[in-house]
């Protein structure tokens, strides 16, 4: 008796998982975050990516000289704003990528290169954080603003959506370059445990007004 009661849920057992495992799979990650009513701010990013039209290089990846696509980015209390409407202003524009405000190796190169904001200021340049593994979203880039005082803009790309063609190798941290005519001039490459410190991105960002003068 007990034998066959033991038998018995072990089938139970066995066909739940197996139903599970049906139903789940094709299934997208986050798929079911993305349904949940609570996640308005997920559904906003999902939104705005879905309409937005992709780059015919949004898989591949840029080449020095390369006219900048012109990506969508969603910023602080869900503002979205282009690539263009900083190029526009007549700036030099600095993406660098970046994972998500719990990183140590991300914060630690925010730290420092906020030191050299007022050099960047005078090199006419516009440095934006790119957050693409940021769980929290725009929480997460506001605990960012609120504990380090940054004058840089913060930004979301999760999943790389928007911004692959600029870096679209996993786990590469990259430091991209765009002068003020929309053109990509440079790209400084960083890893996880090493990260563009301001006397690269600096130098490279002389380089660009040497020549454009």
């Amino acid at each position: 008796m007990t034998a066959g009661i033991r038998k018995n849920c072990w089938l139970i057992g066995f066909c739940v998982n197996f139903l599970c495992v049906i139903q789940c799979r094709g299934q997208e990650p986050g798929l079911s975050f993305a349904k949940n009513p609570n996640a308005t701010l997920e559904q906003y990013e999902q939104r705005l990516f879905s309409e937005q039209v992709p780059d015919r290089r949004v898989t591949g990846e840029l080449s020095i000289g390369d006219s900048a696509p012109d990506i969508t980015f969603i910023g602080l209390e869900q503002t979205s704003f282009g690539i263009s409407e900083l190029t526009d202003r007549g700036k030099h524009l600095v993406l660098i990528f970046s994972r998500t405000h719990r990183g140590p190796f991300c914060m630690q190169q925010l730290v420092e290169l906020q030191k050299h904001s007022e050099t960047f200021n005078d090199l006419n340049a516009e440095l934006v954080f790119v957050f693409r593994e940021e769980s929290l979203a725009v929480n997460g880039l506001e605990r960012i603003g609120s504990k380090l005082a940054t004058n840089y803009k913060l930004v979301l790309d999760n999943q790389k959506k928007s911004s692959a063609c600029y870096s679209p190798k996993p786990m590469k941290f990259d430091n991209c370059m765009i002068d003020s005519d929309g053109v990509v001039r440079n790209n400084i490459a960083g890893s996880l445990l090493k990260r563009a410190g301001a006397d690269a991105l600096v130098n490279a960002l002389k380089s660009i007004q040497s020549t454009n003068e």
